[in-house]
């Protein structure tokens, strides 16, 4: 799946270490800080919104362009967690503060641009602006792959992460200053797909970038682990909600009238989901308990035979189903076939395991 992307080999430096590369990531020509850092303002300047949508293109180009060594997280400090627990403005007046005449906000916490990223991987904009949306997505997505600090100075600390008392951070309060920390992309993620199953009817294109993003955090090895830890910390919450990216089960096929395209991101969205269902599959199959977890209750519930099938292959029928220009979602499709069947394995792996201890007693 590494085919036509630059983290492929991970040498591919475009930037390399010439004065381009020292002006975008080091110094500007004239002293000053690094053109990248400039760039990444404008996600947060509210006063040139023709300026914005181009911001994360741009930051995803400097993500797959930079070297490894300095971490572009050095160049982007605007981009690191702030001590405000507060969201500002970005992206033109959608994302202004309510509260914006407040005298306790400073101008750096109004002109805060992970703040403005972390709003524009919300659920909400997918709906008010789906475009930017789906840039953010492609953005973080690159910080994942080839980027890993600065993604995790987007991801951590969550919210998501913290639990006091049974309830959520700020639940049960009107303080404000109750929250632990402010918002990150890990909960605009975390809401997103908790509107999943909206979403794919709505905006597939949106959905798939999401979960795009999210199976790229699950491939980030240890730099990103604790990202992961923090969603593995709610298994069923997490398993319950990569399901509804996947097709429902009371679909008809009848009403199969959607175009490739969108037929296309839905299938980018469910095998980006069921990589991560995988990924949590092996996961408890290393501590020992995938009988127990929350995705092996998942895999038996795909298996079970309901009327004339089960969900599991009604899913497979669907994703060798010919269309009409089946190129354009082929490597999805196989990609999504591949990893339920794995998934599928490990799940009658098991069962035979069983079934063999148990004719041996």
């Amino acid at each position: 799946f590494a085919s036509g992307r630059l983290d492929s080999n991970p040498a591919v430096e475009p930037l390399g270490g010439g004065a381009l590369a020292r002006a975008l990531l080091v110094e500007a020509p004239w002293g000053g800080p690094p053109l990248a850092a400039a760039v990444a303002s404008y996600a947060a300047y509210p006063y040139a919104a023709a300026c914005c949508p181009l911001v994360l293109p741009a930051l995803a180009a400097l993500c797959a362009a930079a070297p490894a060594e300095p971490p572009l997280a050095c160049a982007l400090p605007s981009l690191a967690p702030r001590n405000s627990k507060r969201l500002g403005v970005g992206f033109g007046s959608t994302l202004l503060l309510l509260d914006k005449e407040d005298e306790r906000l400073s101008a750096s916490d109004v002109l805060d641009a992970r703040a403005a990223v972390v709003r524009a991987l919300a659920p909400a904009m997918a709906r008010a602006d789906p475009d930017l949306a789906c840039a953010a997505a492609a953005f973080l997505t690159a910080a994942v792959e080839r980027q890993p600090m600065l993604a995790e100075s987007l991801l951590l600390p969550a919210r998501l992460g913290f639990k006091r008392g049974g309830h959520e951070p700020g639940e049960g309060s009107d303080s404000e200053s109750d929250e632990p920390v402010a918002p990150s992309a890990l909960d605009s993620i975390w809401d997103s797909l908790g509107e999943a199953k909206a979403t794919r009817a709505s905006n597939p294109r949106a959905l798939a970038g999401t979960t795009r993003a999210t199976a790229a955090l699950y491939a980030g090895g240890r730099a990103l682990s604790g990202a992961v830890d923090v969603l593995r910390s709610r298994p069923e919450e997490l398993v319950t909600r990569l399901e509804q990216c996947l097709e429902p089960s009371d679909t008809d096929d009848a009403t199969d009238d959607d175009d490739d395209e969108t037929e296309a991101h839905r299938l980018a969205a469910e095998a980006n989901a069921l990589a991560v269902l995988a990924s949590e599959t092996l996961a408890a199959r290393r501590g020992g308990d995938v009988e127990t977890s929350a995705v092996g209750a998942a895999i038996k519930r795909w298996c079970v035979v309901e009327g004339r099938e089960s969900v599991l292959l009604r899913w497979v029928r669907r994703w060798t189903k010919p269309r009409r220009a089946a190129g354009v979602f082929a490597a999805a499709r196989s990609r999504a076939h591949a990893v339920a069947l794995r998934a599928a394995a490990y799940a009658e792996r098991a069962a035979a395991t069983r079934a063999a201890a148990g004719f041996g007693a």
